[in-house]
């Protein structure tokens, strides 16, 4: 849910905001590269929501499986768009991934009785794995992000999760433990993956 997600960046922009003060790193955050500023804003953020909406419309399971197809996405993009070379086992693995895809989200069944009510679902869990392949090749070729840079992507996160999270779920109130777990997500795992 959008409240889970809002705990997690809560987290992480806590963690970071405190080692920014600590270490002074706040004044290195406008020298940094305004692209990659942006990239972080314009594709992480949507990738977390667009991921939140896509278990509401699809099958979690299906979701799941759609958006761990980033790698093959990062080939792909690559190879387009910063000439990378890639061989015959990338297009090989690549062919077999999309293949394996298909034929889990059809269930077996032929073209015209495809599960129509999962494709908005599907959209978003696509458009949320093609945005996170976007931002890993940004951050990847040209720039990694900073500790500063890191806590301004949390703080759009807790804003964009708040305004989602009030404009479409009700408020549940977590327990002591659920909210350790929370914090916990948002200073280490969630955290970690934008480096």
């Amino acid at each position: 849910s959008f409240q889970v997600l809002l705990g997690i960046f809560l987290g992480g922009f806590v963690a970071s905001s405190v080692t920014n003060t600590v270490n002074n790193n706040w004044k290195n955050l406008f020298s940094r590269p305004k692209y990659l500023v942006l990239a972080g804003i314009f594709c992480i953020i949507p990738n977390d929501i667009l991921y939140i909406f896509a278990f509401k419309y699809a099958p979690a399971i299906q979701v799941d499986l759609i958006v761990c197809m980033w790698p093959m996405l990062v080939i792909i993009l690559a190879a387009v768009f910063l000439r990378k070379e890639i061989g015959v086992v990338h297009v090989i693995a690549c062919l077999v991934a999309f293949c394996g895809c298909y034929i889990v989200l059809s269930s077996g069944m032929k073209v015209d009785q495809f599960q129509s009510e999962y494709v908005f679902g599907y959209i978003c869990a696509f458009i949320s794995a093609l945005l996170w392949s976007i931002y890993s090749i940004i951050s990847k070729k040209y720039a990694k992000p900073t500790p500063e840079v890191f806590a301004l992507y949390c703080f759009v996160g807790v804003v964009f999760s708040a305004i989602m999270h009030f404009t479409f779920e009700t408020t549940v109130i977590p327990s002591m433990w659920e909210l350790l777990v929370l914090l916990a997500m948002g200073t280490t795992t969630h955290s970690l993956a934008y480096y």
